[in-house]
């Protein structure tokens, strides 16, 4: 973005590079792995192993930096909308999020990011 263009994004976004999980409509067996870009109150910015189609609806795992209490892993359940996508990144949309405990950290797919 260039200096004299305003901000038009409504919430701020963090440079957070988290190991993810995603699977197209949530109905699909397969999930496919990733990377977070950023990430917002309303959004999500990731690179995906799948290049994903505007307007797919998703359901993703994100493995949250900080644990519960020190101790117990978090992850962030996420159910969105692709918004804009390229070959390299897809913005998703929050239209719903959770956080919840983990027994283990996700792990990469064959063929991710």
């Amino acid at each position: 973005m260039q200096a004299d263009q305003p901000e038009r994004r409504r919430s701020i976004r963090f440079p957070l590079q988290m190991q993810v999980s995603f699977r197209p409509n949530g109905h699909s067996a397969k999930w496919f792995s990733g990377k977070t870009l950023n990430i917002s109150s309303s959004g999500i910015l990731v690179q995906p192993a799948a290049e994903l189609p505007r307007g797919q609806k998703i359901q993703m795992m994100v493995d949250w930096p900080e644990m519960l209490d020190g101790k117990i892993p978090l992850r962030l359940m996420v159910q969105g909308r692709v918004v804009r996508s390229t070959s390299e990144e897809a913005a998703i949309h929050f239209e719903r999020f959770e956080f919840r405990t983990a027994k283990e950290p996700l792990r990469p797919a064959v063929g991710a990011a």
